[in-house]
């Protein structure tokens, strides 16, 4: 049971390509059609820099090995649900503790209802429940991230918690990432999702 639920979570997650193409960082399918992921990484789309747009932006599912195939899919014009900056705490640690409200994601609207995808053994791709209330997580509890670092094929990071910030609102933990990986879902031993890298 514990595998299936491994294999369900890595045909949720996806490459971020800004531009097509290009690796950007990690989101995760949270309903059919939205993706969640940091804000940071689709930044430069949001803001339209250099003359980028959402026409820019793309998802690659199922990227597990280099030569394997994999599915694509854009997003809506109106393509932005929801979303809250970054902190200069992200930046620079010794600046004063994130606001309530610089909490670095973004709910994007994709075109298609990818998590209603048939897959080859017959299931639904599906999406990850985010839980209604946050998942209590100590100190050297486990943290496994799935994650595209340097945006290379599908990879599982693991770790332990180390602390909460003062105000909650970040979670430090010893789990290796490279760029790329912005936006992963963090998962707890029991698979549930308790904070966005």
């Amino acid at each position: 049971k514990y595998m299936k639920g491994l294999v369900a979570i890595g045909r949720q997650i996806a490459r971020i390509e800004i531009p097509a193409g290009t690796e950007a960082g990690t989101g995760w399918l949270v309903a059919p059609n939205q993706i969640l992921t940091a804000y940071h990484v689709i930044e430069k789309i949001h803001k339209k820099t250099n003359g980028l747009d959402h026409a820019d932006l793309s998802f690659r599912f199922d990227y597990t090995s280099a030569n394997g195939a994999s599915r694509s899919c854009v997003v809506k014009e109106d393509w932005l649900i929801d979303h809250a900056p970054y902190s200069i705490h992200d930046l620079e640690p010794s600046v004063q503790e994130p606001a309530p409200d610089e909490l670095d994601y973004a709910l994007i609207m994709l075109t298609e209802n990818v998590g209603d995808d048939v897959m080859n053994d017959g299931t639904k791709r599906g999406w990850i429940e985010v839980p209604e209330h946050p998942v209590a997580m100590s100190a050297d509890d486990f943290v496994m991230i799935p994650q595209h670092p340097d945006g290379r094929p599908l990879e599982l990071a693991f770790g332990e918690v180390l602390q909460y910030n003062k105000t909650a609102n970040r979670v430090k933990y010893d789990t290796n990432t490279e760029p790329g990986s912005s936006g992963s879902p963090c998962f707890d031993i029991s698979l549930q999702p308790f904070a966005l890298h």
